[in-house]
């Protein structure tokens, strides 16, 4: 992981504490993972958050960890980089503005369609109603994302496969050869148990 714990403040001005009840926010992330064996996935990725309120809130907190979340395995070897592109290319300034509407659906649609996605498990709440604050204060919401190791699901190729399995092989051999030497070695060599030798050849009767 290249980010362990970032922390993020959003000030919205449009949005008076006196009539904030709910947010909702994605959070665009880089995110690269290393798997070693030249094996990794650099992709754009999203968090999502989104909550009602009571009543009026005036400020807004959320704490929570990114889980690398895979609808099938990756290949071993591979460097996956092909959703590592901007997630908002199709959203304008205009789109964007103050008071418009965003179809979140539709991006939040297109984006859990992908093999690799991110989300923020498990998410703790809590915010601030707007009692003490005045009305015309803007609302605020922060951000903590925490990014602890995660693990990558790799599909190794059939010649790793069966070179790993014939290593195998040979090493128990080896080491079924070692147990044969030493077992020989003490039980036979060493005469633990009364032997007698028998010999298997014939002795010839003379005239």
């Amino acid at each position: 992981m290249c980010v362990r714990c970032c922390v993020l403040s959003f000030l919205d001005p449009s949005a008076q504490v006196s009539s904030a009840t709910g947010v909702t926010a994605l959070v665009q992330l880089d995110y690269f993972f290393d798997a070693g064996r030249s094996t990794s996935v650099q992709m754009k990725s999203l968090v999502h958050v989104s909550q009602s309120f009571g009543a009026g809130a005036s400020k807004f907190y959320v704490d929570g960890k990114v889980k690398l979340l895979q609808s099938n395995p990756i290949r071993e070897g591979l460097s996956r980089n092909i959703y590592d592109q901007v997630l908002f290319n199709n959203l304008t300034s205009s789109t964007l503005a103050p008071g418009a509407a965003v179809d979140l659906d539709v991006i939040l649609a297109s984006y859990l369609d992908r093999n690799e996605t991110t989300a923020l498990l498990p998410q703790h709440h809590s915010w601030k109603t707007a009692q003490g604050a005045g009305s015309g204060a803007p609302f605020t919401t922060h951000l903590r994302i925490r990014i602890p190791p995660d693990t990558l699901m790799i599909k190794r190729n059939r010649a790793q496969v069966f070179k790993l399995g014939f290593v195998q092989v040979i090493t128990v051999l080896v080491v079924f050869r070692f147990f044969y030497q030493f077992v020989d070695r003490t039980v036979f060599r060493a005469r633990l148990f009364g032997t007698r030798v028998v010999s298997d050849v014939r002795k010839e009767k003379p005239f």
